[in-house]
C-alpha cells in the first residue's frame, strides 16, 4: 500500500482477460508506455489483489485492484497535471465509470 502521505486520485474499472481473470499485466504494460514512467514493483493478482508501484517525474505512485476496481494513489505533493496525465492514459485502456 502507498505511504501514509499519499492520496487517492483515481478510481477506474477493472478489465478482464479472455480467461475471466483480472489482467494486471495489461495495466502494467500500458503504464510502461508513458515515456519516463518506471514500474518499480508488481505483485500479480493471485488470491486477493494486484499491486503495481511506479515512479514518474520524481513522484511515487501505487495502484491496486481491491474491491472490483483499480484505485490509484500518489504522493500528496504531486501536481494535478501529472495526476490527470496518468488518469487519462489509464482510461484509454480501462475506460471510466462515467462511460
Amino acid at each position: 500500500m502507498p505511504a501514509p502521505t499519499s492520496k487517492k486520485f483515481a478510481r477506474l474499472p477493472e478489465i478482464l482477460s479472455t480467461g475471466g481473470k483480472f489482467h494486471d499485466d495489461a495495466l502494467k504494460e500500458h503504464l510502461e508506455k508513458i515515456p519516463g514512467l518506471v514500474v518499480t514493483s508488481h505483485i500479480p493478482e493471485i488470491y486477493t489483489e494486484a499491486i503495481i508501484h511506479f515512479s514518474y517525474k520524481g513522484y511515487d505512485f501505487a495502484t491496486n485492484n481491491a474491491y472490483d476496481c483499480w484505485r490509484f494513489f500518489a504522493d500528496e505533493n504531486c501536481p494535478a497535471e501529472i495526476l490527470t496525465e496518468i488518469t487519462n492514459h489509464c482510461k484509454l485502456l480501462l475506460g471510466s465509470f462515467e462511460d
